[in-house]
């Protein structure tokens, strides 16, 4: 499938203008608030959607936008941005670098492209249907393998796992080589990178 270059030329603007509003939030002790399911909101998680949803009105106005802050817009239309100007909101609110930017563009429900931004340390993986992952501009591949207990596995954390899954997921991390946490987004970079070998969340 050929992705127009002009959609991946938005995803990358949009990375950036973002990422400006991300880095000026950064490690700032106020606008920090809660939403009604008692999860953090920043400043920075609204004010960058909103810029993200703008430039994508102007440029494709019957492109539909999923958003993790501001809602859906025209979602059921061949087109569909998915943003999530924030992911890991905890660590970002608490000064951790472990968060990033996502953006994704659907045509007809088929993901096209993908990109994990993390602005402070000018981190950026994209992901275009069809072509190699890149970071930072430079392919990247995941890595071999074969056995699970020499793999790798992050988690974001381990109290998000209930029941039977906290069992299930415990049975897993006594297997592989290294169970760690944490890095939300970035751990999928990682896996894209080929320094990390699995990412175990709840309910994925």
């Amino acid at each position: 499938m050929h992705v127009n270059e002009t959609y991946v030329d938005l995803a990358g603007r949009l990375a950036e203008a973002s990422g400006k509003i991300v880095r000026r939030h950064f490690r700032s002790l106020s606008g920090v608030g809660e939403k009604q399911d008692s999860t953090p909101v920043t400043i920075a998680d609204k004010e960058a959607e909103i810029v993200m949803r703008e430039m994508i009105q102007v440029e494709y106005p019957d492109h539909g936008i999923v958003g993790e802050e501001g809602g859906n817009t025209l979602q059921n239309n061949e087109f569909v941005w998915v943003l999530d100007p924030i992911d890991g909101t905890k660590n970002y609110a608490s000064g951790s670098y472990q968060f990033g930017t996502l953006i994704s563009l659907l045509k007809g429900g088929t993901c096209i492209l993908g990109i994990i931004n993390q602005p402070v340390l000018k981190e950026r993986w994209l992901g275009v249907r069809g072509q190699p992952t890149t970071f930072n501009g430079d392919p990247v591949q995941a890595r071999t393998c074969d056995e699970l207990t020499h793999a790798w596995m992050y988690s974001s954390s381990p109290d998000m796992f209930r029941l039977d899954d906290k069992k299930k997921f415990a049975r897993l991390a006594s297997r592989v080589k290294h169970s760690l946490f944490g890095t939300d987004c970035i751990g999928y970079g990682l896996v894209a990178s080929g320094f990390t070998d699995i990412i175990c969340e709840d309910q994925m």
